[in-house]
């Protein structure tokens, strides 16, 4: 079996951003409660945050579905041109529709919010015009 040697192949900037990732998460990590994981990550979301993209609004609302609501943050680029999408037909005297991303967060469904991911969702949106970005419910509190 080959090993591969990764001191070789990754450069210096991308292991300073591995090395500072890892420093938010000591090995002790694994035994921390989830609202524990949760914070460990929101230290590390506020460290690498880098402002907002310009000219993308987000609102937060709920999508309603039997006895309860699943909270749904939209993000909307306003400075980008509505275009038709390729091949796309629209009636005389419309606007297409643009095109949306539904966006799930990755995080094994633990670290998984809308505030955690809004820079996510703002950058999306910054280059595709309309994300939809969905609240999962968490593992922990929500086993299947």
């Amino acid at each position: 079996m080959v090993i591969t040697d990764y001191t070789k192949l990754i450069d210096a900037e991308t292991w300073a951003f591995i090395e500072r990732t890892n420093s938010f998460y000591p090995p002790e990590t694994v035994h921390f409660t989830i609202p524990e994981q949760r914070e460990v990550y929101g230290d590390l979301c506020r460290a690498f945050f880098a402002g907002y993209p310009p000219d993308v609004e987000a609102e937060t609302t709920e999508f309603r579905t039997g006895d309860h609501a699943i909270p749904v943050r939209i993000y909307k680029a306003t400075a980008l041109p509505l275009q038709d999408p390729v091949g796309a037909e629209s009636p005389a005297g419309s606007r297409p529709s643009p095109p949306i991303v539904l966006y799930f967060h990755g995080g094994g469904l633990v670290h998984g919010y809308l505030r955690g991911r809004h820079t996510v969702g703002r950058a999306q949106a910054s280059f595709s015009r309309i994300v939809e970005a969905v609240q999962a419910l968490g593992a922990g509190e929500w086993p299947y």
